[in-house]
């Protein structure tokens, strides 16, 4: 080993490198990559003169193992206040495992690249004096070659910014308290006293010079909120919680002056041993919020309230309906059924004294006739049910076969040819459904005309929402939908009554011409918006119609 005459002279350029450039010329070198100071890089002496006398805090990475150098100007951001630590000789990722992955990335690139790169504001978790601390440091990394050009080493420039950056933090926090017009608080559980914002001391009605003990943060507090406010304290500072303290409650305008609804948020901050030193965090003014959702829970209430009402109502009307039903069919119908009964009786007993009486005798016979037509029309549509929850699939196909069976009479008398497609299965009401394919396939059959043969098609098609008439005032509950038309020759009708074919008791031809009660195609509506869906028509008079029929698939 050099004795220290030796070596000082060889190391010339580390003079007035204060205390650091003293432990560089003590350090025995001669075991380490680099050698003797006397054989180190012209640039790498050079680099380092510059590097301890400079005021600016500065490292130097050098060779393949990035042999760390700092100088006395970096050791503060380091936190040591008595001694260097001992980097001589060892990789800077031994020193500073801490910064190792903020550092490498950038080291890597000016080494590979032999460009400077610089990074600001860098965040770095770092502990220095005992503890873990948050610095914010801005590096410029410039590569240093050795003699032959080639970068070999890094010199590190650090600007410690943490200062600036609480500052800017704090800046920006106190801008957002005061557009969230937060109160803040803070409680010291050393000295349990408490320090209150001008704004939360305003709400509390104390003053600015006022000492805040427990006792007098407690006295504005509604008398019946107080124990959860100190069970909420109590659950924020035990041990193994996280630590949060979130309440709400409500002051006491004998005490503070107005009543006000407060939301407090707040958090337990904890020393080096784990043990809560401070609890502290925002209040938040929010009674008119409170005050909006009371309202809104009233007027939710009162709206509760009358629908109940309204359901009463209805299950009135709808005790009501049955009575009519069971009037409609037992009370309505049996007279009726005397007059045609006593109507046949008088024929076949005195028709031959009648003579022209029998003719009024039929009429009275054919208008009890249709009045019991009527009636029964009018029980279909009273029973169909509001809503379908039926989960049940129903075969169109065999819907269909229902319809044409019970039709075939009447199919056969017109002379009609009905075709029929391969149609879907859906869910719902077969008894309802059946009912709304008959009375369509009634209507084309009785609105044919009597110079052209009848001619009847349904169809099925699958549709997406996108693609459903634009002109329906219905909600569309499903995302898809099959459409089925009826299609007809028969003599049509004129487009202007569109709108008014599907109300009760609406006919576009006299009683003479075509019989019926104008209930048909109203039960069809009922039947299909049960299902979910809803029903249109098309028509010129002499061309036939179409009625589709768009039901969830």
């Amino acid at each position: 080993m050099l004795n220290s005459t030796t070596l000082n002279n060889q190391c010339t350029f580390l003079a007035d490198g204060g205390e650091m450039g003293t432990l560089i010329r003590q350090y025995d070198w001669s075991k380490t990559e680099l050698g003797l100071p006397n054989q180190w890089p012209c640039s790498l002496r050079t680099t380092l003169s510059l590097l301890l006398k400079s005021r600016v805090p500065m490292f130097l990475l050098w060779g393949n193992d990035l042999i760390c150098f700092y100088n006395d100007a970096y050791r503060p951001i380091l936190g040591i206040k008595e001694k260097h630590i001992d980097p001589l000789g060892k990789p800077g990722v031994d020193v500073w495992p801490a910064i190792q992955p903020i550092t490498s990335v950038q080291v890597d690139t000016v080494l590979t690249n032999g460009e400077a790169v610089w990074s600001e504001a860098q965040l770095v978790s770092y502990s220095r004096n005992g503890k873990k601390e948050d610095l914010y440091c801005t590096f410029d990394y410039t590569p240093v070659p050795d003699d032959s050009g080639v970068p070999t080493g890094v010199l590190v420039t650090c600007a410690e910014e943490t200062r600036q950056a609480i500052e800017e933090a704090e800046a920006t926090l106190r801008g957002a308290i005061e557009l969230a017009e937060l109160g803040t608080w803070q409680i010291d559980l050393a000295t349990s006293t408490l320090y209150y914002s001008e704004r939360l001391r305003g709400w509390f009605g104390i003053g600015s010079d006022e000492i805040i003990t427990p006792e007098r943060a407690y006295r504005p507090v509604r008398e019946v909120d107080r124990p959860r406010v100190r069970a909420a304290i109590a659950q924020a500072l035990a041990p193994g919680t996280n630590g949060v303290y979130d309440i709400e409650y409500t002051l006491d305008p004998n005490e503070a002056g107005h009543e006000r609804v407060l939301h407090i948020l707040g958090r337990t901050f904890y020393n080096e041993k784990g043990e809560p030193y401070k609890l502290s965090g925002t209040a938040q003014d929010v009674t008119k919020q409170r005050r909006v959702q009371q309202e809104l829970e009233r007027q939710v209430q009162e709206r509760t309230r009358q629908l109940q009402t309204l359901i009463v109502d209805l299950e009135r009307s709808n005790a009501n309906l049955q009575q009519f039903a069971y009037v409609a069919s037992h009370d309505l119908q049996e007279p009726l059924r005397k007059v045609q009964a006593f109507g046949d009786i008088l024929k076949a007993q005195y028709g031959s004294q009648l003579n022209e009486g029998v003719d009024y005798l039929e009429r009275m016979q054919n208008a009890a006739t249709r009045m019991s037509v009527l009636i029964k029309d009018l029980l279909t549509f009273s029973r169909i049910a509001t809503r379908q929850n039926t989960t049940t699939p129903v075969s169109l196909n065999d819907v269909l076969s229902i319809v044409l069976t019970d039709l075939e009479l009447v199919i056969q008398e017109t002379g009609a040819i009905v075709e029929v497609a391969n149609l879907p299965t859906i869910v719902g009401d077969k008894l309802q459904l059946t009912q709304l394919f008959q009375n369509l396939l009634s209507n084309s059959l009785k609105f044919c005309q009597s110079t052209v043969q009848a001619r009847i098609q349904v169809t099925s098609q699958w549709l997406d929402d996108g693609d459903l008439p634009t002109l329906t005032d219905t909600a569309h509950e499903a995302t898809a939908y099959y459409r089925i038309d009826v299609i007809d020759n028969g003599i049509g009708f004129d487009p202007k009554y569109v709108d008014r074919i599907f109300e009760l008791f609406q006919r576009l031809h006299s009683k003479n011409e075509y019989a019926g009660t104008g209930i048909g195609l109203a039960i069809c509506e009922k039947v299909v918006a049960n299902h979910g869906g809803f029903i249109t028509a098309t028509s010129q008079p002499g061309l036939g119609a179409t009625f589709s029929v768009y039901l969830p698939t």
